[in-house]
């Protein structure tokens, strides 16, 4: 919402340029019951990365390494928010250039300047 997405009824997303009309949803609120059975934290903390080059899967989240909290700075958390050096997690999705095709995005974090590079 920030970002002025536009959200569809079909479960479609476009960004502020490309939105067009159409039934937009405004209203976010889950209608139905729902049901979450894992605990992420317990999860990290019973599994954890036991060896080098473990992986853990959590859903189509695959993550590689959890990164590193970095306490000598301010700039790698917030009040809410903490984001950890060196952390990296991939998942395969529908690619935003090639229709019906998947592929495996990454997501890391990394150092420059001082401040946390999302890639």
């Amino acid at each position: 919402r920030h970002a002025k997405c536009a959200f569809y009824t079909n479960k479609t997303v476009y960004c502020a340029a490309h939105k067009s009309p159409g039934m937009i949803i405004s209203d976010f609120t889950v209608r139905r019951r729902v049901v979450i059975d894992k605990d992420i934290q317990q999860l990290l903390a019973n599994e954890g990365f036991k060896e080098p080059g473990d992986k853990m899967r959590v859903g189509p989240l695959i993550f590689h390494h959890p990164g590193h909290i970095l306490n000598n700075t301010s700039n790698f958390h917030t009040r809410d928010m903490i984001y950890p050096f060196d952390y990296s997690a991939s998942r395969l999705y529908w690619s935003t250039e090639l229709p019906g095709v998947r592929c495996q995005y990454h997501c890391t974090i990394d150092i420059m300047n001082e401040m946390p590079l999302f890639r």
